[in-house]
């Protein structure tokens, strides 16, 4: 049984809807990773990544996001260790903006080093994939310092 999440409009394995897995005993097993309003993109701070204006390098189709309180006051390696991600010699970039009302998903079968599927990073923090595209107009960027 699937249950429709409101705001997301690709679901896992594309049924056009986030679902929650129905438990065997028939009750609902909770959402893992709820819909933020805010997201936030997390990449390292290079210069490339500076100039790019985009959320992630082209040809990309989707870029993993997370929730942007799931990572905010955190230190760039308290940022890498909560999103599973390698430590970055530079800091990082943290984009946040508004939750898109469209393109959200959850990922699954990724072949990315770190990724555990469920929703969550190995780090516990809610772990959606969004389509590629340019940073997103009135998002705020900040440089977290290695």
């Amino acid at each position: 049984m699937a249950i429709s999440v409101p705001g997301i409009a690709r679901g896992l394995g594309g049924l056009g809807a986030g679902i929650i897995s129905k438990g065997l005993a028939g009750t609902a097993s909770g959402v893992a990773n709820p819909v933020p309003t805010t997201m936030a993109r997390v990449v390292p701070d290079t210069p490339i990544t500076r100039a790019s204006g985009t959320l992630c390098r082209t040809g990309a189709d989707d870029v993993f996001v997370t929730a942007a309180n799931d990572i905010r006051g955190l230190n760039a390696q308290q940022i890498a260790e909560r999103l599973t991600i390698p430590q970055s010699p530079t800091g990082f970039r943290v984009s946040t903006f508004p939750t898109p009302s469209s393109g959200v998903a959850s990922p699954i079968l990724r072949p990315d080093p770190g990724f555990i599927g469920g929703g969550r990073t190995a780090g516990g923090a809610r772990e959606f994939v969004i389509p590629n595209g340019p940073i997103p107009l009135g998002a705020n960027t900040t440089v977290i310092g290695p």
